[in-house]
């Protein structure tokens, strides 16, 4: 579980490294660069480590490379003064910023409700799934298994053994870390879900309210995109 959270915080800190390359002149809010900070720091190094773990045939030696390649750009960007933070903890929690932190809280419970309904730990410590689950999450948990436990590294079908996999498969791929670094099945497959859902939605949001320039229509474009498809979901919550 330690090795999991060290990896987390490899991926923010990759993502803070990047944005703050790219984004020299802060044109984003403080918001905006959180968000992306998870959004491309969790897709940036889960291709870095991918890319990896095929040259090397090993994930866990592609993860050890990409953590210590992480803190060496950290290091390097920290000398030439690149890495400066202009806000504080106080600042996030500034009354100007209380509502979309209350949106966040709302998120965070909507995803914990469908996580907790899609997929479970039964008393019997076995994975189940109510009727609401994905028709091919038993894939899914065979992809993350499969290519956390694949020694020499490769990337095939979990179903038919030494076929072409053709499924953009990067999200169970960072599931496959979290699980390859001590993490049970149940944390490795939610985590990168719930990191991506929130952080999409609230980016989402910030883009509607640049461009709406109203808190108002931002919220309604956001609960359109949430809801718009029915209510069907909460029969099964």
């Amino acid at each position: 579980m330690f090795l999991s959270i060290l990896f987390l915080i490899s991926q923010i800190v990759f993502g803070w490294i990047l944005i703050d390359f790219f984004d020299r002149e802060r044109r984003f809010s403080v918001f905006e660069r959180i968000l992306s900070i998870i959004i491309i720091g969790c897709t940036a190094s889960g291709f870095l480590v991918l890319g990896l773990a095929l040259l090397f045939k090993s994930l866990i030696l592609s993860i050890a490379i990409y953590i210590t390649l992480n803190i060496a750009f950290f290091i390097y960007f920290q000398k030439w003064k690149m890495l400066n933070i202009k806000f504080s903890i106080k600042n996030i929690f500034a009354r100007k910023n209380l509502w979309l932190i209350l949106l966040l809280l709302i998120l965070a419970i909507y995803w914990a409700l469908i996580f907790f309904v899609v997929l479970f730990e039964s008393p019997e410590g076995t994975l189940k799934a109510y009727i609401s689950g994905w028709g091919d999450l038993a894939v899914h948990l065979d992809m993350i298994q499969r290519m956390a436990a694949s020694q020499p590294f490769i990337i095939d079908n979990p179903i038919m053994a030494g076929t072409h996999l053709p499924y953009p498969f990067l999200i169970n791929f960072l599931s496959a870390v979290f699980l390859k670094l001590e993490s049970n099945l149940l944390l490795a497959f939610r985590l990168p879900l719930l990191l991506y859902g929130t952080s999409a939605l609230l980016l989402l949001f910030a883009i509607a309210l640049r461009i709406l320039k109203s808190k108002g229509f931002a919220v309604l474009a956001l609960f359109l995109i949430l809801f718009g498809s029915g209510w069907g979901f909460v029969t099964f919550l």
